[in-house]
């Protein structure tokens, strides 16, 4: 019997419904949550025989590789080595488990069909490349600034009117009991007059774009589906939207949004470039018309987004797992 293998956390709600999915229409469909590697799952490996290469969960569920047609890994949780080893103890089993991980993913590019693909979505990570690629294909983008240089970050932000500040990293800041979330803001003074802090962290300055709304494209192998998001309605969201949809998932007006033909062609290419299978790219409208890129997102949430709009994404995401092809 063949199945789809589902690398995720077991409490992820996009990924809950893309399971949903695979149990209305009767795919069979493994689950590994990488959250309970080592401890409570199970990998085991063998370079030259996939039927002697299993994977079993914490309820004893397992499936061998020779099994596995497809595979969608969504943002696989960190390792959670035995509680109350030492930190130099713990980071030695991290690694062992990362190299383990490393295998299973490997193998599963050379050999079946996934969504996406580890190593490509490690380089399409990089926003300096995404924005690279994006230019190439024909997309605008803002002006941009890759710097820990406090001197050339004010200088980059005297030459505009107004500027916006993001992380290159992942915004999350995680200390174990509490975590920090920090969002693209706005410049003002006192975060030009705070720069020289900037020398500890790099981080992205960009030329603020004047929006009509953001538009979100989720991505599926050959099929876009875009929505507008209104987020000029909302003063928590003119910056970053993320600020209001993460205090009420229902404050901001969603709409279906007809894509130019040119645009989305655009965008294509740009996924075939990075390698992406799936992606959620955001991108501005601007009060002209125009369509401005800012990124892409490899495993961007789109749970809310068929909440708001009813669009089909997690059907159409089980159906290139099922074809093993976009």
């Amino acid at each position: 019997m063949t199945r789809v293998l589902v690398v995720t956390d077991a409490q992820d709600d996009t990924a809950n419904a893309v399971v949903a999915a695979l149990q209305r229409r009767g795919t069979p469909w493994a689950r590994l949550n990488l959250a309970e590697f080592p401890e409570l799952a199970r990998i085991t490996f063998d370079p030259l025989e996939p039927s002697g290469c299993e994977i079993k969960d914490s309820d004893g569920d397992h499936v061998t590789l020779d099994q596995i047609t497809a595979a969608w890994i969504w943002h696989p949780q960190p390792f959670r080595p035995l509680p109350g080893l030492e930190a130099a103890e713990a980071a030695f089993v991290d690694e062992a488990c990362r190299c383990a991980w490393r295998l299973l993913g490997e193998w599963l590019e050379d050999h079946v069909f996934v969504v996406n693909r580890p190593g490509a979505e490690r380089r399409a990570d990089d926003k300096g490349l995404q924005l690279r690629k994006a230019a190439a294909v024909g997309l605008a983008i803002p002006e941009t600034l890759v710097t820990n240089d406090p001197d050339r970050a004010r200088a980059f932000c005297s030459s505009h009117a107004e500027t916006v500040f993001k992380l290159l990293n992942r915004p999350r800041i995680d200390y174990g009991d509490r975590a920090a979330w920090i969002g693209t803001r706005l410049l003002d003074s006192g975060d030009l007059d705070a720069l020289d802090t900037l020398r500890h962290c790099p981080g992205i300055f960009q030329r603020r774009i004047p929006k009509r709304f953001d538009l979100r494209v989720t991505v599926v192998g050959d099929r876009l589906f875009p929505v507008e998001i209104h987020s000029q309605d909302d003063p928590r969201a003119m910056v970053d939207f993320r600020l209001a949809l993460a205090e009420d998932p229902a404050a901001l007006l969603h709409a279906v949004h007809d894509l130019p033909a040119e645009v989305a062609g655009r965008i294509r290419v740009l996924m075939r470039d990075l390698g992406l299978v799936f992606g959620a790219l955001d991108l501005v409208v601007t009060p002209a018309g125009d369509y401005v890129f800012l990124e892409v997102n490899p495993s961007g949430q789109f749970g809310w987004i068929e909440g708001q709009t009813g669009q089909p994404i997690s059907g159409e995401l089980v159906g290139i797992l099922e074809r093993g092809r976009p």
